[in-house]
């Protein structure tokens, strides 16, 4: 018998060192997806989603980092802390843009405050904004005024995300920002506000001493969605309690924004360092509430310059951010889950808030002709300038 179980600690030893896993059944939820077993490194645990491709293999997404690299897209400053303008200059790529994304650059750093589903030749379209830079309204170092530099990074942190998602006001915003900085100091031993721009969450996370602590748990983490040739979407919990989740209709689209959502969930976690507990239960309760379609509640309808109509939705335990195409299908491209803490409420939002939000509702014209009309009634300059060429793409 001691011979058996030794044969069976080395078999297991072995697969854990050659990253064999079993093939588990995970845990089925409603709308054919499964959550799978969750893989941890020290207070993080990442649960992997997998279900069908509803948009098809042949649909080939670019995202906003992807799309700003390559000279796609440009995001353009306007002036306006709340609102940017957004253009997709490729001839015949669709671009999906992420509530969360920080964009670095213009007159202050942003965060993008709604998903925007972005087709080709758009024109400047309109998108609401969060200033996650209190003060700066000058140009800094060799960045330009004018437009966006990069988007490398979403927000990270319960209190932020869903400030941004939720579409609450400016200060709200700005406090939070202030109090990530301050957790993730606290748990790297370091002041993260970067001397260039203190109040920057941009250049806060991108703090060398918080950037050694994000790879560490990369070379645990960063690897565990090829296990899942199916993955469409992840969860995450933080000291075992449940943070966040996102999932997609596309596989492709994942994929290609796993990294984003990965660091970000690393930063909440490390930033939560300091309140994890030995030996921490990791609460699974979240599961089958999660994506119980009909508990949902829609409060808020936000209608964009794109392709999509993006919904602010709760139930009793979560609140959901629902990036819905246009069309008869009404295929969610992007649902986005944050939890939702007592007394929280999408009604709470403040009123000024909910005129900023109003302003980006549009009438019903085609989308080209929608974009230009609205920017032309915001006044966003003109750029005469002519766009850097994008990369491997022709333009009119």
């Amino acid at each position: 018998m001691k011979s058996l179980k030794k044969i069976h600690l080395s078999i297991m030893t072995l697969m854990a060192l050659t990253g064999f896993v079993w093939a588990e059944k995970g845990h089925s939820v409603e709308g054919g997806r499964i959550i799978h077993a969750a893989i941890s490194h020290e207070n993080l645990s990442v649960f992997i989603i997998s279900g069908k491709d509803v948009v098809g293999e042949d649909m080939d997404y670019v995202t906003l980092a992807e799309g700003m690299e390559k000279k796609w897209v440009v995001v353009h400053e306007t002036g306006s802390v709340n609102q940017l303008a957004v253009e997709n200059v490729t001839q015949n790529r669709t671009v999906v843009i992420l509530a969360g994304a920080v964009v670095k650059g213009g007159k202050q750093d942003r965060v993008l405050g709604q998903d925007l589903v972005l087709q080709p030749k758009s024109g400047k379209v309109p998108i609401s904004s969060f200033c996650v830079e209190q003060s700066r309204w000058t140009k800094r170092g060799s960045e330009s005024l004018q437009a966006f530099s990069a988007n490398s990074v979403q927000v990270s942190g319960k209190g932020l995300r869903k400030a941004v998602k939720g579409g609450f006001d400016q200060g709200r915003v700005w406090k939070e920002v202030a109090n990530e900085q301050t957790k993730i100091s606290a748990n790297v031993n370091a002041d993260v506000k970067a001397n260039a721009s203190p109040t920057s969450y941009q250049l806060a996370v991108e703090n060398k001493e918080l950037k050694k602590e994000i790879e560490a748990y990369k070379k645990s983490l960063s690897s565990i969605i090829e296990k899942y040739p199916n993955a469409v979407g992840y969860a995450v919990t933080i000291n075992g309690e449940f943070s966040t989740a996102d999932v997609y209709a596309s596989q492709k689209l994942f994929r290609k924004t796993w990294g984003q959502h990965l660091e970000s969930a690393i930063t909440e976690a490390v930033s939560l360092k300091n309140k994890a507990k030995k030996d921490q239960k990791v609460d699974l309760s979240w599961r089958d509430e999660l994506f119980k379609e009909k508990s949902y509640e829609q409060k808020v309808r936000q209608k964009t310059g794109g392709a999509n109509d993006y919904l602010s939705e709760q139930n009793g335990k979560f609140f959901r951010y629902n990036c819905l195409l246009k069309g008869e299908k009404k295929i969610s491209l992007r649902q986005s889950f944050e939890k939702r803490e007592k007394g929280e409420s999408l009604e709470k939002r403040q009123l000024g808030s909910e005129l900023q939000q109003q302003q980006l509702n549009l009438p019903n014209l085609p989308i080209q002709q929608r974009s230009i009309q609205r920017i032309e009634s915001i006044n966003i300059p003109l750029n005469n300038a002519p766009h850097p060429e994008p990369q491997n793409e022709e333009r009119e």
